[in-house]
């Protein structure tokens, strides 16, 4: 239900590593907006805060539009880090969500500025994964690009034909992402493209209902940046859930 949650968490760490401490702060105004913030400081390793917000509008039966905005930023500590003349790091992307029956449609843009990291670290120890890449709004199947200097943009859709193929559940979705102003040391600023295919079906009916299958095929091209080759895939999940 709406309200405001308050949590703290410190974890303690391996020996000789640091240990790690985050704060943070959530209100939900309605079911599905919220506004997330938190601060976290792995000692001797990194310093990271972050906010998250998200509000949703109904624009008539059925239409929606969605918004949703993360900025994230962090410095190293000199002890730890990798530099001993630690620089602000930031990566900021929103997103705009438009939903209509069974079709939506995105359009995000996302900037980040990692000097020290040279792709941006979303965590705050070395040891474990105290990172919140989920909220990363332009992020694709095979790179996240928050690579130093990019900037991206991200269009996606998503489109529910099973209704009219007489399988509920089924779903089809694509998304093309386009980054450019990466930094590439020594060869000057590069770009890299995206395209991300995705076939899913969640089963309703039946005895293997609550089981649920996807196919998502990605590809990736980066013109000979320093950080990540080309690179063709094909993702394959299958889950399956009940509840008793």
């Amino acid at each position: 239900m709406p309200g405001t949650r308050i949590a703290t968490s410190s974890t303690a760490a391996p020996v000789a590593s640091p240990s790690c401490t985050a704060p943070a702060i959530r209100y939900e105004p309605a079911a599905s907006d919220y506004i997330d913030a938190g601060v976290g400081e792995g000692s001797r390793y990194r310093r990271n805060a972050q906010v998250a917000a998200c509000q949703i509008w109904q624009i008539a039966d059925k239409r929606s539009l969605k918004v949703t905005g993360y900025a994230l930023w962090g410095r190293y500590q000199p002890d730890l880090g990798p530099s001993t003349t630690p620089r602000n790091e930031w990566h900021a992307s929103s997103s705009l969500v438009y939903t209509s029956g069974p079709v939506s449609v995105s359009l995000g843009f996302g900037a980040t500025h990692a000097p020290d990291s040279r792709e941006m670290n979303f965590r705050l120890t070395p040891w474990a994964n105290s990172d919140n890449r989920n909220q990363i709004q332009t992020w694709g199947q095979l790179d996240d690009f928050v690579w130093d200097g990019t900037r991206v943009l991200k269009l996606a859709g998503s489109w529910q034909v099973g209704p009219y193929l007489g399988l509920p559940g089924l779903a089809l979705s694509a998304s093309g992402i386009r980054g450019w102003a990466i930094r590439n040391p020594g060869r000057g600023n590069t770009t890299a493209n995206e395209i991300d295919l995705g076939l899913t079906y969640d089963v309703r009916h039946g005895p293997l209902k609550g089981a649920a299958f996807g196919v998502f095929p990605a590809r990736l091209r980066t013109h000979g940046f320093y950080g990540k080759s080309d690179r063709n895939d094909v993702k394959l999940t299958a889950s399956y859930g009940r509840t008793f």
